[in-house]
């Protein structure tokens, strides 16, 4: 039995948080809480390692001290009080440069406590789990071909193995365009399963082929994805919520789920002072951060029938890539990726 988490994106957030004389940030402890719950729950479970696939870290090629240092005492307690060997997958996020290489990787400076990194452009295998660990790619054409020839060394065995990776697959998250691989392609190659990091969303794609998902939620864009660990072996694949915080939006929950969450109110008021009774009510029900859009009914224009309605900023530059990949002869899955780091990192500032 093994655990997996992914897509961490350890950060001094700013939003909802406050930074202690110490240089703890409020945000980030919640981060490493969630680490600790979820290396506890696949100890109780009989699990003796922890695989990490991908993205540890947010801010690509610039981590503070005060994040890098709080991560590695972290990973420190799980490898030497909580008891699993910990290996760790470079992630697009956790890169300096465009590739992975290895002393471009801001996660491996916990190569220093004993975890094991694996970044680089050739498969790293774990014969004790039957796990192969392939990191971040560029060109999704070229990590299906890493896989592929990883899966023929394996031989007829490779249907008992597992792959870890780190790449986009299609459908994930609904609504972004299928600028990545498709699951379907991914489950012929010929593993057992094969687990991604990189969207933020757990969620079985086919009987092959699972997300695992963000550990945590980070900011808005995580509304309505699945956050939490994954324990792989025993009665299968089962998939665990931490207790940490979510980021909600207030049309789409009840009061129950207001309780120590981020919420986000939208709406029309005919006052200033309903506005405040709004937010009074969100706090009284125990909401941990509150984010009030509201606009005044008298400002209110309706919009025309013939108008396009953009769901959110992702789905417009989504739209913008597909347009400007006609008109300015470039490839639409690679603008869409560096357009999606931009947006995440974007975020994180928030």
């Amino acid at each position: 039995m093994f655990g997996i988490i992914s897509d961490t994106h350890y950060h001094a957030f700013t939003q909802f948080a406050k930074t202690s004389a110490a240089g703890e940030n409020s945000r980030l402890a919640e981060q490493l809480s969630a680490t600790i719950e979820a290396a506890k729950l696949m100890k109780k479970a009989g699990c003796d390692r922890l695989y990490h696939a991908g993205d540890m870290f947010h801010v690509r090629g610039n981590v503070s001290p005060l994040v890098l240092n709080r991560v590695i005492e972290c990973y420190s307690k799980i490898i030497n009080e909580v008891g699993l060997e910990v290996r760790v997958l470079a992630g697009n996020h956790d890169l300096e440069t465009k590739e992975s290489v290895f002393y471009a990787s801001t996660s491996s400076a916990l190569q220093s406590i004993g975890a094991e990194i694996v970044c680089g452009s050739t498969p790293k295998f774990f014969h004790d789990d039957k796990v192969m660990m392939l990191s971040w790619h560029d060109n999704n054409a070229e990590l299906l071909s890493k896989l592929k020839k990883a899966k023929s060394e394996l031989d007829e065995d490779a249907c008992n193995w597992n792959a870890i990776i780190h790449a986009p697959v299609n459908g994930v998250i609904m609504g972004l365009p299928d600028v990545g691989i498709d699951a379907g392609e991914l489950a012929e190659i010929g593993f057992g399963k094969v687990f991604s990091g990189h969207y933020h969303n757990h969620k079985r794609m086919n009987d092959t082929v699972i997300s695992v998902g963000a550990l945590t939620h980070h900011n808005w864009g995580d509304i309505g994805s699945l956050a939490g660990c994954v324990i792989v072996g025993g009665t299968g694949i089962t998939h665990f919520e931490t207790s940490a915080p979510k980021f909600l939006d207030l049309a789409d929950c009840d009061e129950r789920e207001i309780v120590g969450n981020y919420v986000r109110a939208k709406g029309t008021v005919e006052s200033d002072e309903e506005a405040l009774l709004r937010r009074k009510s969100l706090e009284a029900l125990g909401a941990k951060g509150i984010v009030c859009s509201f606009v005044k009914s008298t400002t209110v224009v309706k919009s025309s029938s013939e108008t396009s309605k953009i769901d959110s900023l992702r789905d417009s530059v989504g739209a913008y890539c597909k347009s400007y990949a006609v008109t300015g002869g470039v490839d639409e899955k690679r603008l869409f990726g560096v357009c999606e780091d931009i947006l995440t990192e974007a975020e994180g500032l928030a």
